[in-house]
C-alpha cells in the first residue's frame, strides 16, 4: 500500500510538471525523468526541462544531444516505414498506420515525442499473405509467436539494417487480439482513413473518431490495470482536436459498436488525469456505469470469452490459448524437452499470469 501511495504521489508531481501547474524548478523536473520513462512521457518532460535550463549548461547540452539522437533515429525508422508503405502500395495492398506511430505524426508536435517500439500496420485479412510477402522481400523476418485464428491476429516482423538499427513492423489483420476487435473491421477503417503525408504519399491513418475508439479499446482490453500517462495523453490530444460534432459522432459510434463502456471509463480517466474536456460524450455516461474494468488479467479473459458468439467458439478459443503449435513450444532452444512438459509448464505459467493484475 505504501509503495502504491508513493507511486501515485510521484505521478501527481509528474502530471503537475507536464501541465506547468505550480512552481517546478529544473532540479524538480530532472528528478522526475526516471519515473517519466515507464509512463512514456520522458521526451515531453525533457522538452519542459529544457525551457528552464540555462542554454549553455552541461545538463541542457546533454538533453539536446539526446533529443537530436532521438530525432535522427526517428527519421531513420520513418524512412523504413515509407519504404514498406510504398512497397505495399505497389503490390496492391492498402495498409493503415495506426496506434502510436500514426498519433506521433498527426497529434504530437514532433513524432519523437511519442515513444514506441514498433510501427503498427493494419491490412484487410484477404491481403495478409501479400503483405507478408512484401515484408519478406524487404528483409523482414517474422518473430516466432503464438498462433491461432481466434487468439492471434497480428505478427511481428523484424529487420536490422546495415547500421544495426532495428526496425519492427507489427502486421495486424484485426485491430486487436481481443474478441471485441470485430467492432472495428479493417475494411471500414481503411474506407474512412485520412492521409498521413508525413510518412509519404501512400500513408494513411484512422480518422480521429476511429483513432479514439482504437485507443479506448486498447486500454480496456489490454491495459486496464496499467494505464500509462502516454496512452491518456493520446486520448487527450485526440479529443482536444475534435469539435463538438465529432465528439458526438464518436460517442454514437462507440454506442453502436458496443464500445461505450470502454470509451466511458477511459475518457473519464483522461478527464480526471489531464483535464480532457468531455462535452459531447454524455451519451456514454448514460449507457451504463462509468468504471474501469477489473485490472486482474483473469477478468480480461472473461470479458473476451463473453464477447465470443457461442460455446463452441469459446472452447476453441481456450484450446488455442492452452495448446499453441508444437513449433512455437519448441522455439528458444527447447528441442529436447518432452512436449507434454512444455504444455504443463505453460499451463502453470498461465494460471500464475491470470492471478496477477
Amino acid at each position: 500500500m505504501a509503495q502504491r501511495e508513493h507511486t501515485e504521489t510521484v505521478r501527481q508531481r509528474l502530471l503537475a510538471a507536464l501541465r506547468g501547474d505550480g512552481p517546478a524548478g529544473a532540479a524538480t523536473l530532472a528528478a522526475l525523468l526516471d519515473p517519466a520513462g515507464p509512463e512514456g512521457v520522458a521526451p515531453l518532460l525533457r522538452e519542459r526541462l529544457l525551457e528552464l535550463l540555462p542554454a549553455n549548461s552541461a545538463q541542457a547540452r546533454t538533453l539536446r544531444d539526446l533529443a537530436l539522437r532521438e530525432a535522427a533515429l526517428e527519421l531513420r525508422r520513418n524512412m523504413q516505414v515509407r519504404v514498406v508503405l510504398d512497397a505495399l502500395a505497389a503490390a496492391g495492398v492498402p495498409a493503415l498506420v495506426f496506434k502510436g506511430t500514426a498519433l506521433a505524426h498527426s497529434h504530437y508536435p514532433r513524432p519523437e515525442l511519442r515513444p514506441r517500439d514498433d510501427t503498427d500496420l493494419l491490412v484487410d485479412p484477404r491481403h495478409l499473405e501479400a503483405a507478408a510477402g512484401v515484408l519478406h522481400a524487404l528483409g523482414f523476418e517474422p518473430v516466432p509467436g503464438v498462433e491461432g485464428a481466434l487468439i492471434m491476429r497480428q505478427r511481428l516482423y523484424r529487420r536490422r539494417d546495415g547500421d544495426g538499427v532495428l526496425h519492427n513492423v507489427d502486421l495486424h489483420w484485426a485491430v486487436s487480439n481481443s474478441a471485441r476487435a470485430a467492432a472495428l473491421a479493417p475494411r471500414a477503417l481503411l474506407a474512412r482513413a485520412r492521409p498521413l503525408p508525413a510518412l509519404g504519399a501512400h500513408a494513411a491513418a484512422p480518422c480521429d473518431v476511429d483513432a479514439l475508439l482504437l485507443a479506448c479499446l486498447h486500454l480496456d482490453a489490454h491495459h486496464a490495470g496499467d494505464v500509462r500517462l502516454m496512452w491518456l495523453e493520446d486520448v487527450h490530444l485526440l479529443v482536444a482536436d475534435m469539435d463538438l460534432c465529432a465528439r458526438v459522432g464518436a460517442a454514437d459510434r462507440a454506442a453502436m459498436t458496443g464500445l461505450a463502456g470502454a470509451c466511458a471509463w477511459v475518457l473519464a480517466a483522461a478527464r480526471d488525469t489531464l483535464g480532457t474536456p468531455l462535452d459531447g460524450f454524455q451519451i456514454l455516461a448514460e449507457a451504463g456505469p462509468v468504471r474501469a474494468p477489473s485490472p486482474h488479467r483473469a477478468a480480461g479473459w472473461l470479458r473476451d470469452l463473453e464477447a465470443l458468439p457461442d460455446t463452441r467458439t469459446r472452447a476453441a478459443w481456450l484450446v488455442q490459448h492452452a495448446f499453441p503449435p508444437a513449433a512455437f513450444m519448441r522455439s528458444g532452444g527447447r528441442d529436447d524437452t518432452p512436449l507434454w512438459r512444455l504444455y504443463l509448464a505453460r499451463a502453470l505459467r498461465g494460471l500464475a499470469h491470470l492471478s496477477r493484475r
